[in-house]
């Protein structure tokens, strides 16, 4: 039987990599991914390395998380890559797209220590890779951006599908694959469960901004701050219109309403994405009723699936 580690950052490249790994026959049974000593989290983007822990228990695969310094990384991934190769592994997956000479430092040194270099998604244009992880269902939050190339604002969104239409007219890499924005990923068909969070403090450094993703024991934490938030809004103006445009009692549509949302289906789509709640509402205050009809399709056809 032939194994496979993956290098994993916890971002969606190397959830989007793990996903086509399997889908390929590839059995990946250990994930890799080093993080900074000094601090306990990821370089760059700036996630706890216990957050890691979590997603490899939700996507089913054991992982190991080694704490370096900078000076320390090329020796202690040699020390790594010689032990997959004394415990049988075949290679090692990676998740570069174009930047060559990151691909270059990394295969040299995994095919040195005699392991199969692999590279699902070289190559591809970062604009459908980034389309394929959101249609696929992957979701991810923005921990961290590069201020030089994007707003502050950028900060914390959720990567869907409204994320990947914004980021496209950017005019950045759509994938931040030169370090324009890095993510944490918290559901998706690479995961078994979504994984629970909410943000922390900002941290800001004039260069660089992070958000801190905290772990959150309870699955739904997001979905709860959605509906604490939705409050504020009166859906009333929208089913009284609803109502008259269909010529249908007031009461029976929001029974409709109650029913759609209470359906397995919907609880599954809002599980995957809890803010499509959010942003019907926010439509709705725009009175952007093209926006409103485009997210209730997108629910419709969920369901449809389910």
């Amino acid at each position: 039987m032939y194994h496979y580690a993956l290098m994993w950052s916890g971002g969606k490249d190397s959830a989007l990599v793990l996903h086509r790994a399997r889908a390929a026959g590839l059995d990946v049974t250990r994930l890799i991914s080093f993080f900074d000593s000094a601090t306990g989290r990821v370089r760059f983007h700036g996630v706890r390395a216990e957050l890691l822990e979590e997603q490899a228990r939700a996507a089913g695969v054991p992982i190991r998380t080694i704490g370096t310094s900078w000076p320390e990384m090329e020796g202690r991934l040699a020390d790594e890559l010689a032990t997959l190769k004394r415990e049988g592994f075949t290679g090692v997956v990676l998740g570069d797209i174009h930047l060559a000479d990151v691909r270059a430092w990394y295969e040299t040194r995994v095919t040195a220590a005699g392991l199969e270099h692999v590279e699902p998604i070289w190559g591809e244009p970062p604009g459908r890779l980034l389309r394929e992880f959101v249609d696929a269902g992957g979701r991810a939050v923005v921990t961290c951006v590069d201020l030089t190339r994007l707003d502050r604002s950028w900060l914390g969104r959720v990567i869907d599908e409204s994320f990947a239409n914004e980021i496209a007219a950017t005019g950045i890499d759509p994938c931040g694959e030169n370090g324009e924005y890095h993510s944490y990923v918290f559901a998706g068909p690479m995961l078994r469960r979504p994984i629970g969070w909410r943000l922390g403090e900002i941290r800001d450094d004039g260069r660089f901004a992070q958000a801190d993703v905290i772990g959150d024991a309870d699955p739904n934490g997001t979905f709860r701050s959605d509906v604490a938030l939705s409050k504020h809004v009166d859906p009333r103006p929208t089913l009284e219109n609803l109502a008259r445009s269909t010529g249908l009692a007031y009461d029976d549509v929001v029974h409709h309403a109650l029913v759609r949302y209470a359906s397995s289906g919907a609880e599954a789509l809002l599980s995957i994405d809890p803010h499509a709640l959010r942003r019907l509402i926010e439509a709705r205050k725009a009175e952007d009723w093209a926006a409103v009809a485009g997210i209730i399709d997108w629910l419709e056809a969920g369901l449809n699936e389910v």
